[in-house]
């Protein structure tokens, strides 16, 4: 690991590290595994290679692989046991077998109604406990290779996707949408091909940038923030300008460094990189513009202070929240179990992606719904601790966790934190590993 003044260690994957071979193919095969594979390969191979109806998709194949590095790597519990939130994470992945064997046995649900429903939306605790029984096998150093890895594949992902808006050329093969036609011009659009880790490319080049002198690699957290952008996702733009503020006010807080040129020059960049943004991709802006009911499409003018953004897609949210309480109320504590409210075919909120608080209400109850949530607000106090009132080196490891997890609250209708265990809480598992492998070796030279 790289130290910042002899002080902080810096983020894993920012920074090249030395070639060594030990590992490294069982290594490589990981990170396909629990990285390429869920994400179809980045979007570049069609979901279809890997779907089969009533058989298999890719959740219930990255489930079964979770599952055998399990099997093969159960001697690694106690080192999760032992890092902030390991325990309360268990815990979840043992409510979650319950909770099965309560659909089952108490609310008499059939097991492919239930493997149906559970692969969907529930069972990525249970997969990532298995990936993370293989990063607790690694030495400090393996862990860093493999972010180094997860960091620029996401990166060459983001520039792919710029290109691909650029040129208009569609080179991804999984979920594409049609191309939307914007002022007589064709913009493609697609949320699927949007790195998996694209935050946590952003939020450690972003808080890099601000604590480290040395490091001047600001088109890493430029081109995330510009992928984001272009995708037309509005709840994420709002998000990543609410990251942005949270690291400012939390650093210029806490015992770490930082100078006031440091937050001058990063907002110059974005000011220049938004100025390039305008000048690439004006349809682009004008459409997100439209989006966020500032463009009037029809005459073609800037709208200032009438702001007229649909409120539709908020308040259909808010409606399923209501209706999944309604369902739910006379069994609030551990919900219906794993089944659908609606026929196959139809639209149902327990299988849907808009919210996950019904979902999760719904078949999981009010317990399940603090299970989830447990460990991370775990991460959060331990982070506090870590950052004000502890001398550590991995401050900046604990400082991502508090940025990223408290501001979930702000988009607590649609933020999918305390159910895609397998991209937030797996990598910080991995920090908190890595930081327990520094000072393992550390103590024993």
């Amino acid at each position: 690991m790289i130290l910042i003044n002899n002080k902080y260690y810096s983020l894993p994957g920012l920074y090249k590290i030395e070639r060594k071979k030990y590992y490294f193919y069982n290594d490589l095969i990981f990170f396909i595994l629990v990285i390429a594979l869920p994400s179809s390969f980045f979007a570049l191979i069609p979901q279809t290679w890997f779907y089969k109806p009533g058989l298999y998709d890719l959740n219930l194949i990255y489930l079964i692989i979770g599952i055998i590095y399990f099997i093969f790597n159960i001697g690694h519990i106690p080192k999760i046991i032992k890092i902030p939130s390991g325990k309360a994470f268990i815990l979840l992945c043992l409510f979650l077998i319950f909770q099965i064997v309560y659909s089952y046995l108490v609310k008499d649900i059939s097991l492919k109604e239930i493997i149906t429903v559970f692969r969907k939306n529930f069972a990525w605790p249970i997969g990532t406990l298995g990936f993370l029984l293989y990063v607790a096998s690694m030495d400090s150093y393996r862990i860093e290779r493999f972010m180094r890895w997860l960091l620029m594949i996401t990166f060459i992902m983001c520039i792919m996707y710029i290109f691909s808006n650029i040129t208009g050329i569609n080179i991804w093969g999984a979920e594409t949408k049609k191309p939307q036609v914007f002022n007589n011009e064709i913009l493609l659009q697609n949320i699927y091909a949007i790195p998996r880790y694209i935050v946590f490319l952003f939020i450690f080049a972003f808080i890099e940038s601000l604590v480290d002198k040395s490091f001047k690699k600001y088109y890493m957290w430029i081109v995330p923030l510009i992928v984001t952008i272009i995708s037309f996702v509005r709840n994420q733009i709002i998000m990543y300008f609410v990251y942005m503020i949270t690291s400012y006010i939390i650093i210029i807080i806490s015992p770490l460094k930082i100078q006031l040129r440091k937050i001058i020059k990063q907002i110059f960049l974005l000011l220049i990189g938004i100025l390039i943004l305008i000048l690439i991709f004006p349809t682009h802006v004008e459409r997100l513009l439209y989006k966020f009911g500032f463009y009037n499409v029809y005459t073609h003018q800037i709208i200032f202070f009438q702001s007229k953004i649909n409120e539709g897609t908020f308040n259909f949210r808010i409606l399923l929240i209501k209706k999944a309480y309604e369902n739910t109320k006379d069994n609030l504590l551990l919900g219906n179990g794993y089944k659908r409210v609606a026929r196959p075919g139809q639209y149902d909120y327990v299988l849907g992606t808009d919210t996950f608080i019904p979902p999760v209400l719904y078949t999981e109850g009010l317990i399940g719904f603090f299970f989830r949530w447990l460990p991370l607000l775990i991460l959060t106090f331990i982070a506090v601790k870590r950052i004000f009132f502890q001398k550590t080196k991995t401050k900046l490891f604990w400082l991502v966790m508090l940025v990223l997890i408290p501001t979930q609250f702000i988009n607590i209708i649609q933020t999918d934190i305390f159910i895609r265990y397998n991209i937030w809480y797996f990598i910080f598992a991995i920090l908190a590993l890595l930081e327990y492998k520094l000072k393992k070796e550390k103590e024993t030279g």
